[in-house]
């Protein structure tokens, strides 16, 4: 069965009393998409598309496609978990303005996935999001984003250059552990923590610049980073971690340094 534009998406309700369904409104189509996804296991009011996505009160639950270039509808403000984990022929995402959260784990191991410009309107991406994507290699964090969350980034090992905004306050742990290819990273002003394993493993990595306002990096935050410079102000947070660390260090004048 083939439907028109008109016919993208179908609302339909089910009521569930001890486990069982006992009410249950929707159209043919509605019908015919339910068989491939299947009924949801509690009541509510669900909107599925004929396009491969189950969406519910506009949360992305699940791709189930097999598209190169994946296209999220307008409406969506947020990315379930795991809901495109493992999908390793997408290669592109083209996300929808009105989103605002990424959820853990979203994009976990699209192994194809090489482009994925998230809209500035996100103000969340939450842990492993990103993690293994191993064909990015280059990733912009939208404005908002106040914190690098748990391994968002772990195990890109494409991955060149990362793009960091300037309201960042926080990178936690494994943020972009394992990125060996990763070449430098500028972390802006206003960052106060850098995680543990934050950057193990970026064996490419040459220039980390660390700015006056970090007060704590973890102990292992640069671990297998062989090559690494940190450049770093004086009396600052990144010399000392230097200076602990035996890792080779660059003083910035507060004009800063071009990478």
């Amino acid at each position: 069965m083939r439907f028109s534009p008109k016919q993208e998406w179908t609302l339909f309700k089910v009521l569930y009393y001890k486990g069982k369904p006992v009410r249950f409104s929707c159209n043919a189509k509605a019908i015919v998409l339910l068989l491939i996804h299947k009924l949801p296991k509690e009541s509510g009011e669900f909107m599925i598309s004929a396009k491969d996505f189950v969406i519910r009160e506009n949360v992305l639950t699940k791709y189930c496609g097999n598209d190169v270039t994946v296209v999220i509808p307008e409406g969506v403000v947020k990315i379930g978990s795991a809901a495109f984990s493992g999908c390793k022929n997408i290669k592109k995402v083209i996300f929808p303005k009105s989103l605002l959260e990424i959820m853990n784990c979203a994009f976990a191991e699209c192994s194809s996935l090489e482009s994925a410009e998230i809209p500035d309107n996100v103000k969340i991406i939450s842990g492993y999001a990103f993690s293994g994507c191993s064909s990015i290699t280059s990733f912009s964090f939208p404005h908002n984003i106040e914190t690098v969350e748990k391994g968002v980034l772990l195990n890109c090992t494409a991955l060149e250059q990362v793009f960091l905004p300037e309201k960042l306050l926080s990178i936690k742990s494994e943020a972009f552990s394992g990125c060996e290819n990763l070449k430098a990273a500028v972390i802006p002003e206003n960052v106060k923590r850098i995680g543990n394993y934050s950057f193990c493993g970026c064996s490419s990595l040459k220039k980390l610049v660390i700015p006056k306002s970090v007060k704590r990096i973890g102990a292992q935050a640069v671990l297998g980073c062989g090559s690494v410079t940190i450049y770093s102000y004086p009396e600052s947070r990144g010399k000392k971690f230097a200076e602990e660390n035996n890792i080779l260090f660059s003083e910035l004048s507060d004009k800063g340094l071009l990478l």
